[in-house]
This record gives C-alpha cells, sequence and structure tokens, in this order.
C-alpha cells in the first residue's frame, strides 16, 4: 500500500533550542512582533533604574543574541516525519488515497485488486445480496441463497474433512496407545448437582408482537422449560392448529437454561437434520447481585472452580421447496459436560466438520484456570446421521465408530489435552481462536499471542503483540489462517501473520480501549473483520469493518448504536450482521451495503430483531411496575401487579415487530441538524419570517438541529446517554449464526435473564 505522507514541521527536540547551527542574525530593519510596549534606554543606569519584575535579566548579565528566524536543516526530502511527544499536540501525517475516510467509491477493486477475477468475485457478492438489506435471504435460488465462501479452492471443504478425520484418528490412538487421553464418567442427578446451574425460582416472561401490546401474553418459564415459537412471537399454534391449517412455519424456538450464557457456539455438522448448540453456562449469583441477596449465597472459591457447558438439541423440518425450518419439536438438552477446571468463559468448535462415525466434533473450552482445554464429544443421540454430505468419500476413510453417549450427564476429568504456559507465574489464557484442524491461536494477559499445535502438543510461535491483557483474538480461517487479528484492553488492535511473525504486523494506529469480550469476528466473505471501532472514548457505539489487506487504514464503519455493543455475530455463508446493544437490543443489517456504498448513496438500512428488558423480582416488590417504553406500559403494569405465587426471580418482556430504519450513525444526525440549522438561519434572513412553521419538514428540522445542539454540548461520541445504566440481566450475552449451510440463517441469541432464543432470521420472498 502506498502513502502519501503529508508535509509537516518536524519534531524539535528540547536541546535542539540552544544550538545555534540553524540559526541566521535578524535582520536589522525587522521587528519583533512580540514586543508590545518600546522602551528607549541610553544607558545603563537607566536600565538599573527601571522597576524589578520576576524574572528580569540582571544589568551584570549579558543579554543573548537574539534570533527570530530559523531554517530547516537540511535534510533528504523524502524521510518521514518524527511523531511529536504526544498525539494530541499535532498530526504528523496521516494516511491519503482511495481509502481515505472522507472519499466514497465501491472499493472492489480497492480491496480485491487487481486480480480481475477476484474483483468479478467481489462485485458478484454485492449485486448477490444488495436488495436484502436487513435480513438474509434462505431460498435456494442460486442468485439469493447463501453460498460458502468464494475464496477458497473447490473441494476445500471436502479435503478439510478428510484431513480432520485423519488426524482425529491418528491423535485418538496415540493417546489410547500411552494410557492418555479424555477421561470422564456418568452422573446421576445427585452427583451432577453442585455443578448444574439451577435458579432460586421461575421467571415470568412476556411475549408477543410489538405493534398491538394488548395482546402480549406472560407465560412462566421453568428450569430448562422451552417452548417453540409462531411468526408473532406467540407459542406456535396455541394448541389450536391455526398455524398450522395456513400453512405458517414455526420462527424458532425459546428456553430457560436457569443463567447467564457467557460463551455459545453452533457444531459443525455434516448433512444432519439435528444442531447442537454449545452454551457456557454460569450462575446468576456469579454477576448478579440481586441473585445474591436473594439467595442469601455467595460463590465460595470451591464453587467457582466448577464449571458445565450445555448441549442443546433442535430439529429442522424441510419444506416442499427444499428449505429447512424449524420444527414444532421443542428444543431438549442433550448433555451437559461437567469439569472442575472453573467457570467457563468461552466454547468454540472445531471449524471443521467431523465424519468419523459417531464422533460429533472436537470442542474447545476456555476455563477459570486460565486454560484452554480441547475435548472430544461424542454424538448425544444414539441414531447414527451418516455423512451424506460428502457421499463421495470413499467408506474405507470412516473410520472406527465410537459409542455414544449414554449419560445426559457427565463429569470429564481429563482433556484430550490443555494449551497454556504452566511455567509462568499469573499468565493465564484469556481469549482463543481455531486456525485450522491442529491450530488454536491464543491471546495471554501478558498481551501475547501464541500458535499451538494440539498434536503433538507444543508451542509453534509466541509474539509479544500487546502491552496489556489480550480481550479478542481472531483468526482469518479458511481463507487465509495465518493471520490473527487480535485486540488489547488499552492499545493498538493488531494484525499479526504468523508465517512471519517477526515482521509482518500491523495495527490500527488508533488507540482503543475495549473492556467487552465477543466484539472482534472475522468474515471469510468480505475478507475482513467486524469489531468495535478504535477509540479511547469509553462513549463509543460504532461497529466497523477493516480488510485484511488494508488493516491499517480508516475503518468503514457498519452500524452505530444508541447504547454500548455486547456482542456481534457474522453470518458464516452470508456477510449479514447481529449487534446486541446494552440496553437489551439487537440489531441486523446488510454491511455491504454501507462498505461499498459510495458517496451520496443510501447507506441502507437496519432492524432491531428483538428487545429485552427484564426486572429483577427485588425491584418489583418495591416497584411493582416495569419500566415503561415507548409509551406503553399497561400490560407490563398488569403482570406486575398480578398475584405471583412467590418466590419468582423477575419478569422479562421481550418485544418484536420493529420497522426498518436508516443505517444512519450520530456523525450523519450532527451534520443533518447543522445543515438544517443554518438553510433555515438563511431562509429567516431572507425572507424575514419562517414559512415551515407547523409543517411536518420544520418540525424533523428543528428536531434535528436539537440533535445537533446536544452533540456540539457533549462532543461527538461523548453522548452520556449512551451509557446509561441498564439493568445488567437485560442485556445480550451472546450471539451466534449457524456454520452449516442448510441452516445458515438460524442464530441464536442469549440474554442474561436466562433466556436463549433460536430464530430462523431467513427472507422466503
Amino acid at each position: 500500500m502506498d502513502l502519501d505522507d503529508q508535509q509537516s514541521v518536524p519534531y524539535q527536540a528540547s536541546g535542539a533550542e540552544d544550538s545555534d547551527e540553524n540559526f541566521v542574525p535578524p535582520d536589522s530593519e525587522a521587528e519583533d512582533e512580540n514586543d508590545v510596549i518600546k522602551l528607549e534606554i541610553s544607558s545603563d543606569e537607566d536600565y538599573d533604574s527601571l522597576p524589578r519584575r520576576k524574572g528580569r535579566r540582571p544589568a551584570s548579565q549579558k543579554a543573548p543574541s537574539r534570533q527570530t528566524k530559523k531554517q530547516p536543516p537540511s535534510a533528504d526530502p523524502n524521510a518521514l516525519a518524527q511523531y511529536p511527544p504526544s498525539a494530541r499536540l499535532t498530526q504528523t501525517r496521516w494516511y491519503y488515497g482511495v481509502l481515505s475516510g472522507w472519499i466514497r467509491t465501491c472499493f472492489c477493486e480497492d480491496f480485491y485488486g487487481p486480480d480481475k477475477g477476484a474483483v468479478a468475485a467481489a462485485e458478484r457478492m454485492v449485486s448477490r445480496w444488495r436488495n436484502y438489506e436487513v435480513l438474509p435471504s434462505k431460498l435456494l435460488d442460486q442468485d439469493r441463497c447463501p453460498e460458502p465462501t468464494p475464496w477458497v479452492a473447490d473441494g476445500f471443504e471436502l479435503a478439510q474433512a478428510v484431513a480432520q478425520g485423519d488426524w482425529f484418528r491418528r491423535f485418538r490412538d496415540h493417546l489410547r496407545r500411552e494410557g492418555k487421553g479424555q477421561t470422564g464418567r456418568g452422573l446421576s442427578e445427585d452427583e451432577a448437582g453442585p455443578y448444574l446451574v439451577r435458579p432460586i425460582a421461575d421467571l415470568n416472561v412476556l411475549i408477543g408482537p410489538y405493534i398491538s401490546h394488548v395482546s402480549q401474553k406472560e407465560f412462566t418459564f421453568t428450569h430448562h422449560q422451552s417452548i417453540t415459537l409462531g411468526q408473532d412471537g406467540l407459542p406456535f399454534d396455541n394448541g389450536s392448529g391455526e398455524a398450522a391449517r395456513s400453512g405458517e412455519k414455526p420462527a424458532g424456538w425459546m428456553f430457560d437454561v436457569g443463567g447467564i450464557v457467557t460463551s455459545m457456539a453452533w457444531a459443525p455438522r455434516t448433512k444432519s437434520i439435528t444442531q447442537i448448540l454449545a452454551l457456557a453456562v454460569v450462575p446468576h449469583t456469579d454477576q448478579d447481585f440481586d441473585a445474591r441477596e436473594a439467595a442469601k449465597h455467595t460463590p465460595s472459591s470451591e464453587e467457582q472452580k466448577r464449571g458445565i457447558v450445555q448441549l442443546w438439541a433442535f430439529h429442522g423440518l424441510q419444506a416442499d421447496n427444499g428449505v429447512m425450518y424449524p420444527s414444532k419439536e421443542p428444543p431438549r438438552l442433550a448433555q451437559a459436560l461437567c469439569f472442575d477446571w472453573g467457570r467457563v468463559k468461552k466454547v468454540e468448535w472445531c471449524p471443521v466438520p467431523s465424519i468419523v462415525d459417531g464422533h460429533l466434533g472436537v470442542l474447545a473450552v476456555l476455563s477459570g484456570d486460565g486454560h484452554v482445554h480441547v475435548l472430544s464429544i461424542d454424538e448425544p443421540d444414539p441414531e447414527r446421521d451418516g455423512p451424506s454430505l460428502y457421499g463421495r468419500i470413499p467408506h474405507s476413510i470412516l473410520f472406527l465408530s465410537m459409542p455414544p453417549c449414554s449419560q445426559p450427564l457427565e463429569k470429564l476429568d481429563k482433556p484430550l489435552v490443555s494449551l497454556g504456559h504452566d511455567d509462568e507465574t499469573s499468565v493465564d489464557v484469556t481469549c482463543f481462536s481455531w486456525a485450522g484442524v491442529n491450530r488454536i491461536a491464543t491471546g495471554h494477559s501478558d498481551g501475547t499471542v501464541a500458535l499451538w499445535s494440539l498434536a503433538p502438543r507444543c508451542c509453534l510461535a509466541r509474539h509479544a503483540a500487546h502491552n496489556t491483557h489480550v480481550i479478542h483474538i481472531a483468526s482469518a480461517y479458511p481463507s487465509h489462517p495465518h493471520l490473527v487479528a487480535s485486540t488489547p484492553v488499552s492499545g493498538l488492535m493488531t494484525l499479526l501473520d504468523l508465517l512471519d511473525p517477526g515482521s509482518e504486523t500491523t495495527c490500527q494506529t488508533n488507540p482503543s480501549t475495549v473492556t467487552q469480550s465477543n466484539l472482534l469476528q472475522w468474515c471469510d466473505h468480505l475478507q475482513g473483520f467486524f469489531s468495535l471501532t478504535a477509540s479511547s472514548s469509553p462513549l463509543n457505539t460504532t461497529v466497523s469493518f477493516v480488510h485484511s489487506r488494508a488493516f491499517a487504514t480508516t475503518m468503514r464503519k457498519v452500524i452505530d448504536g444508541d447504547a454500548a455493543p455486547t456482542a456481534l455475530a457474522v453470518g458464516f455463508h452470508h456477510p449479514f450482521l447481529l449487534v446486541a446493544l446494552l440496553d437489551g437490543s439487537v440489531w441486523a443489517c446488510n454491511p455491504m451495503n454501507r462498505i461499498f456504498a459510495p458517496r451520496h448513496y443510501p447507506p441502507g438500512h437496519k432492524v432491531k430483531i428483538l428487545e429485552h428488558e427484564h426486572v429483577p423480582a427485588t425491584r418489583l416488590q418495591t416497584v411493582p411496575v416495569l419500566a415503561e417504553k415507548n409509551g406503553v406500559g399497561t400490560t407490563a403494569a398488569a403482570a406486575a401487579t398480578t398475584a405471583h405465587k412467590p418466590p419468582f426471580r423477575g419478569v422479562s418482556r421481550i418485544l418484536q415487530g420493529f420497522e426498518a430504519t436508516l443505517n444512519h450513525g450520530p456523525r450523519a444526525l450532527v451534520h443533518m441538524g447543522q445543515a438544517q440549522k443554518k438553510s433555515k438561519g438563511t431562509r429567516r434572513r431572507s425572507r424575514h419570517k419562517s414559512t415551515d412553521k407547523g409543517s411536518g419538514r420544520g418540525n424533523a428540522a428543528r428536531n434535528a438541529a436539537g440533535d445537533g445542539n446536544r452533540e456540539e454540548e457533549f462532543g461527538l461520541y461523548s453522548d452520556p446517554t449512551k451509557v446509561i445504566l441498564q439493568e445488567p440481566l437485560s442485556r445480550t450475552t451472546a450471539m451466534a449464526w449457524n456454520p452449516n449451510i442448510d441452516f445458515a440463517c438460524w442464530a441464536g441469541m442469549a440474554m442474561a435473564s436466562g433466556l436463549v432464543r433460536v430464530l430462523d432470521l431467513g427472507v422466503d420472498h
């Protein structure tokens, strides 16, 4: 990438002012513009008679010769200027080119060129999903449906599946010969009691459409209870069968896990109608003060060592048009994995599906002990789903069958392999990402980024990328598995090339402060990363896209929120984005409409998928009414004042059915307000009277001007309303798109109240 450096004054060191090498005597006729008052002094006596002021030089000292002009040193004109000691003093140089923030082009040639084939593939993707502005299409039309990444060779998925099966077989046989490997046993209900996440009471939930709040209904969710949702957000059919007779398909499911979901991941599978979702769940007492007060219990250090991963099974139903819709059968807890390695912080499946008979996949778990534990997971169901997706694979490579899991509750004593630096104290793994079948990249508390091999277990490389705690890491698998992006708590977002980590490193030069995880993900279709915009302001609410080939340039803004983001998810077979905010709302958009939009082109739309609000029972006892929102609250107040059977842990309300809005950010609103304010002032000066009083256009102008005044008062991206403290259990903690192409439009969303929604967000028209 060529950078056009701007001319700037080089930074002068403090000791350079005492040197006369670069100075010339002042002109005799030149006046010192700093002399405000001129005194005529005829002798030294007159000088001594002047009143002494602080800092005046005594007569015994000789005044140094005055220099007023400084000659620039003779240097190479192509040399780069030095940086100032502080970034706030001046900006010495910046990027100027087609990727600058104020230049808007289509970017297909700039991001994917000069290869004409790559540019054509990028333009085809833009035209493929341009008409779908907020949600992807799930129809099987070749011009609309989700598709695999076009940046890998034909047959790549098949080759990876064969390699994963061969690797797992050799790895498992080696561990068996050495007498090592994963060990576990089934647990009874009593033995699994200390590990299970059980809430203190039931949860009352208001669900239904957003448009007509009167039709919202109240339901009580017990532990692990699940329901099938219709298109209106109510239970499917309601026992009347009207939805089935009208041809309506279920929209998804909702269930209660009883705790806070810190991470979720869908299992990559071969052709199967059963989808497995892994959930990392912690009790509410770990993060919620009200739950501790209600339970009158604070988790001890011994309890903090117990972790659990829940595996939930969902079934699809293929319609006449070939599309997989959610079935009417509610989801079920297929398996629970318990261990003593600490609370689970993140779970992630190996991105390559397993073709070994009876084997579900390889799951990596980041636990509270600061290590990544890799687990082998068997099929939770006794039935076998054959590898029909890879029908061309010879039967000889389908390796020895593994017995299905017969116990839904299993205690794991030892994993397949654990990754971490055991010989270094206070250096823990803080985040990780799969970089292939046998590779995992990890970020550590000391700011280093490491690449691990699972079999044999060894650290292949370790790079000092940051100086603080690494909170995000993402690998560019499958097209560029050697590229790893990482973000620290404070510092610069860095892209590291593991093929040559000593020199191939670049970073986003804007320092940022990030305290929320789950805000960095790779999109293989667009060949870039989605993350929180690099900013040192804690009021930053903008999610941006940065291309891997132009990583150090200006990030392209994708969506702006009214609250701080808490999680994001990018599709695996489409580029559509989900963003969850601190106020409990989940938004969806097509980022291509902003990334590839030329100047003065509409930025596209965004839509609110749902909005979740939770009020704990302790607050309902004192103020028996839900927070009124959007001008309505009668149903919420009625539900809150209903005679509940104590104890209950609170009331949640979920709204849906919102209309799409323009995907404008606060900067555009400020500019719109200022433009309307200027045009309004000009019109008043010319006509001496406002002609738009009372009209809708005039009201919009006044509102925009008011927004502009508010931003001028607080500063851009410094509006304190963006960080208003919300109810902690209202936020969405984790989201994930399904990585299987037949179910690519299914998305899971977990709320801190304990509710989890799995929705089919695809558009079938």
